[in-house]
């Protein structure tokens, strides 16, 4: 292996102090973040003529992650009545549909819909009797049976743009529920504040 040359530069990543930043904003960027690299993969394997399945499956579950977080933020921001500890909790867990519908209980208008095509994903995961989407993480169930169909095809660039749309479509909808909330959308930076230690 060789050693990296002293004089290239690094990439630094400044991890800030989020002790004070509110929950629903850390999901929120979290989420972007899961969205963003599942979207980074898939362009990564296109540009790279890749067609590795072991690459896509974490791709699509770093987007039901994203769609999760995003879903929990947004319940957490709209009702008071419901904390972190309830969100982690077996009633909502990992269950995108049960997360879904609390969502849509609390945010009904039109406006609020999520990119349709996640529907989609609601309806993969009912058709393999996967609600809590453990397809995406592993390659067979608790009783070692494989899931889904051994044989199948995945469209890369019509993934990507699913996945984009979808991006796009929650960045617009985090501005429209700080909105209803009446919290101005902040850049992650405004939480940054100086350690004491």
């Amino acid at each position: 292996m060789e050693n990296s040359n002293d004089t290239e530069p690094h990439h630094v990543v400044t991890i800030w102090e989020l002790d004070n930043v509110p929950s629903y904003e850390l999901l929120f960027k979290f989420a972007q973040g899961f969205v963003h690299s599942a979207i980074s993969i898939l362009k990564e394997q296109v540009q790279n003529n890749q067609r590795d399945y072991f690459n896509i499956m974490p791709a699509h579950f770093a987007l039901e992650h994203g769609i999760e977080l995003f879903l929990k933020a947004a319940i957490l921001l709209g009702d008071s009545s419901i904390s972190i500890e309830a969100l982690s909790s077996k009633k909502f867990g990992h269950s995108l549909e049960d997360l879904y519908k609390k969502y849509r209980q609390i945010y009904p208008d039109d406006h609020f819909k999520i990119y349709h095509r996640i529907g989609d994903i609601l309806d993969w995961r009912a058709t393999i009797n996967d609600p809590r989407g453990l397809a995406a993480r592993y390659p067979f169930d608790n009783t070692g049976a494989m899931y889904g169909s051994r044989n199948r095809m995945v469209d890369l660039e019509f993934e990507i743009e699913i996945y984009q749309e979808f991006f796009e479509d929650m960045k617009r909808l985090e501005l429209e529920i700080k909105k209803v909330a009446g919290i101005q959308s902040h850049p992650i930076e405004q939480f940054k504040y100086r350690s004491t230690r």
